[in-house]
C-alpha cells in the first residue's frame, strides 16, 4: 500500500517541486517499491495527458494561434491600474 509521503513525493516530482533530500528519498523508495514505481508511472501518464488536454483546449480557444507561455505583468505607469 502507497503511503501518504510517497504519493507527496510523486506529486512533488512531478511539480519540479523536490528538493535534493526528497529526489534522493524519491529515488531510494522507486528502486525498491514496484508498486510506488507503478504510480509514478501513472501520475506522469495523467500528468501528460493533462498538459495535452489543457494545450488542445487552449489551441482550441485561440482559434489556433499560439497561446501565450506567461503572462506579464503590465508594465509601470501604463494606465491600466
Amino acid at each position: 500500500m502507497i503511503d501518504e509521503r510517497t504519493e507527496h513525493l510523486i506529486s512533488r516530482k512531478l511539480d519540479g517541486e523536490l528538493s535534493e533530500d526528497e529526489a534522493l528519498e524519491l529515488n531510494k523508495l522507486l528502486i525498491r517499491d514496484p508498486e510506488a514505481r507503478g504510480l509514478m508511472e501513472d501520475y506522469a501518464r495523467m500528468d501528460r495527458q493533462v498538459g495535452e488536454a489543457v494545450r488542445a483546449v487552449l489551441w482550441s480557444a485561440t482559434g489556433g494561434a499560439a497561446p501565450a507561455t506567461s503572462w506579464q505583468p503590465p508594465a509601470a505607469g501604463d494606465g491600466t491600474r
